[in-house]
């Protein structure tokens, strides 16, 4: 997905589609999360309903023919034993994800490489 010219990276473990009683086909997914140390499971609640939104937000920015239902998007914290659905309204997420994107686009051009880096193209 791409935000503000920043490629948002999603994948969901696994996808799911899932054909409603109405003949409707509706798109989701599940994130596993696998935070298991205390200091991985610091705010792990705003962390999933974070990247459950985020995952329900690149399914509808590239749907096509299925329109994905935050009802079936959702993380899964593994050590926790929690799920959590997308939420149905997150504009205020939007908006901060947004600024972030656009905050690191307009700085990214003056970030250099780590030292040895020997990836794809910098730039």
């Amino acid at each position: 997905m791409q935000v503000e010219s920043v490629t948002i990276n999603t994948r969901l473990d696994p996808p799911l589609v899932v054909v409603g009683r109405d003949g409707e086909t509706r798109s989701g997914g599940i994130i596993l999360l696998l935070a298991a140390s205390p200091d991985a499971r610091k705010d792990i609640e705003t962390r999933a309903k974070t990247v459950v939104a985020i995952a329900h937000w690149a399914l509808e920015a590239t749907a096509t023919n299925i329109k994905p239902n935050p009802r079936f998007c959702m993380s899964f914290d593994a050590f926790g034993r929690r799920v959590v659905h997308a939420p149905n309204f997150h504009a205020n997420l939007r908006r901060r994800v947004t600024a972030s994107c656009r905050e690191a686009a307009g700085s990214w051009d003056r970030v250099e490489p780590p030292p040895g880096y020997d990836g794809p193209d910098w730039r």
